[in-house]
Order: structure tokens, then sequence, then C-alpha cells
């Protein structure tokens, strides 16, 4: 298992004090993880290394939160094998999942905190953090309660980041935020990926969203679920909000959503 999920409050982070992160590379075997009702995912091969922000999309119940435990090492494959699970994990979930008595900074905090790292690093790393998952300093030390839902999802992404993992793990982040909301997070994550650059798998059920924040969309489809077709993004670096209405784009998109839909009509579960 993972030594530290970097955004967990009930698994807190535990790592080295003198870690330094390395070319990590998630890579999927004829991975597969299969419950008794028959849910679950794979066989999956997959390689997710620091040169590509892969997105996963597919329709509910195909095994995208399964396939994210299963990079987290919270569960283990009952086939085949992943490798490059030994560093640390930073973890966002669907919820902000912060501690409601802590400000915005003291949750950035914790994991370092819990890790025994010294107040002037950790001081530097937390606004180090902040700024980059965009959180204003006038909102760093109010509370949750005093934040909207996109300013919590900014701390939930700062504690993650801030011990700087070797992978970043993000399931569904945005999907209870407004749209405007949504858009402007998509810029910062793709923005905080080019700083950071370590392999990251982002799961959504916005087929829009995945193309335009990853580099790749790697499409689940069935029960369980296994990869039905990887697409490459061929958008690059330096993207703004109007490629979203170009024809380039809508392609993209359209391809995603025909691979799903001819699953579905295949037998996947909508």
């Amino acid at each position: 298992m993972s030594d530290a999920l970097a955004n967990t409050a009930d698994a807190p982070a535990r790592p080295d004090a003198g870690h330094t992160a390395g070319p990590t590379r998630l890579r999927f075997v004829a991975a597969s993880r299969r419950y008794g009702d028959g849910s679950g995912v794979g066989p999956v091969d997959l390689d997710v290394g620091p040169d590509r922000l892969t997105a996963v999309v597919g329709p509910s119940g195909c095994g995208k939160s399964t396939l994210l435990r299963l990079a987290a090492g919270l569960e283990e494959p009952t086939a085949g094998s992943i490798g490059g699970r030994s560093g640390r994990v930073g973890y966002v979930f669907q919820e902000p999942r912060l501690l409601p008595w802590l400000t915005a900074r003291a949750n950035v905090a914790l994991p370092l905190e819990l890790a025994g790292r010294g107040r002037d690093e950790r001081e530097e790393a937390v606004e180090a953090a902040l700024a980059l998952a965009g959180l204003p300093a006038d909102s760093r030390d109010k509370r949750p309660h005093e934040l909207s839902g996109g300013m919590r999802m900014r701390v939930a992404i700062a504690r993650a980041v801030v011990d700087r993992p070797d992978v970043l793990l993000l399931d569904e982040p945005f999907g209870a935020l407004d749209s405007l909301s949504r858009d402007t997070l998509d810029d910062e994550l793709r923005t905080l990926w080019l700083d950071r650059r370590v392999p990251t798998l982002f799961v959504t059920h916005d087929v829009a969203e995945a193309v335009y924040v990853s580099d790749r969309v790697v499409v689940l489809a069935g029960r369980p679920g296994r990869v039905a077709e990887v697409i490459d993004v061929p958008f690059g670096d330096g993207r703004r909000a109007e490629l979203r209405g170009t024809p380039a784009f809508a392609a993209v998109v359209r391809r995603a959503l025909a691979t799903l839909r001819r699953e579905t009509a295949d037998g996947a579960e909508p």
C-alpha cells in the first residue's frame, strides 16, 4: 500500500522528511479487481507517467473509482499487477473532506504537521500550494463553512499537492460545482499539473471536461469496466477557454461520446 494519502483526513500522510519525488510511473498490467456482485474493473493495461495528464471517463458503475483506489494502494488487484505505487499519493475525493474546525491554511498544513516538518518549511509549502490551487490570500484563514464550494475544493487540491506527491489522483472533484466554477478549476488543474508534472489520473463524468483538461482520455465501459478506447488529445499545453468552441475540440468530444454510446448499446449500464 502507498505510504501516504495526502488528502485523507482519516488516513494522514506519513512521508519521510528527506523524500524527493522521483520519475514515478503507474503501470497496470492486466490488472483486475472483482467483487462478489460481478462489479469491478479490468483487466486493464495502462501506463500513466508524468508526461501526460490522463483523464478517465465512463458510465456509472464501470469501475472508475475502483481504478483510482487500486492506483492509490487502497485496494489490491485480484489478478494482474500494478507497479509504481510505492511513493506518496495525493488523493482528491468528490467532496473536499476538510476538517471543519481548522482554517484553510491549517487543513493544508495537516499532512506536513503529521510528518513532523518544521514550522518554516510548513508555512512555505502551504502558501505555495494554496497559491497554485488559486485560493485568494484573504480566504486562507477562513474555515470551511466560510468558503464557497469551489474555494473548499481548492483547499482540498492544495492539501493533496502540498507535500509534492509522486502520483495525483482526482475522483470527480468538480462534479458538484456550478459550470463557471468548474471551468475555472479545470484551467487551474491544468496549470497545477503543468507546474508539478506528476502521473495524474483525473476521473470525471463530463467528456468535454476530460478532453479540455487532459492529454489523453481513457474510456471505460462495461461491468466490470474495461478500457474501450484510449484517445490522444492533440491540443498541447497552452489551452484557453476558447478551445471549447472549436471544431477540433468538438471532434474529440464526439469521438469519446461515440465510443461510450456504442459500448453502452453493446451492454454497458448507462
